[in-house]
């Protein structure tokens, strides 16, 4: 993959980064994954939508 992109449109969801550590996102927030950055989905709210381009 070379890239990922997420918009969290409802909830929140957790994801760990290995220079950042844990970083939680909510509604309205946005994330750019690198190409080739380590991370990891850690938890989400069930009800969590978002959207995440192929």
């Amino acid at each position: 993959m070379t890239f990922q992109m997420i918009y969290v449109l409802k909830g929140w969801v957790k994801f760990w980064y290995e220079r950042e550590g844990e970083l939680m996102l909510k509604a309205g927030d946005f994330v750019y994954h690198p190409p080739r950055a380590a991370h990891d989905l850690l938890e989400y709210r069930t009800d969590c939508a978002q959207m995440a381009p192929p």
